[in-house]
């Protein structure tokens, strides 16, 4: 999970830096979830988990980016 997070803000900085010298922004929102394929989840609860997480980051309305390791849990 950390790894993800870390590249979740790399990203972030990334879209920050690029819109710096725009006259628009962009807000970014961004739900991830890290799979361990041994324990085989469905992709539609890795698809729901990950969209669960974008929404709650999006609710925060700071571009706060979530990660988690949600796909442990999702084994079928």
């Amino acid at each position: 999970t950390e790894s993800a997070a870390r590249t979740l803000e790399n990203l972030s900085k990334s879209v920050r830096n690029h819109c710096r010298s725009r006259p628009w922004s962009i807000d970014l929102s961004v739900g991830a979830i890290v799979v361990d394929p041994a324990h085989k989840p469905r992709l539609d609860d890795l698809l729901e988990a990950a969209d669960q997480l974008m929404y709650r980051a999006k609710q925060t309305k700071s571009g706060a980016l979530f990660a988690d390791d949600l796909g442990k849990d999702l084994a079928a």
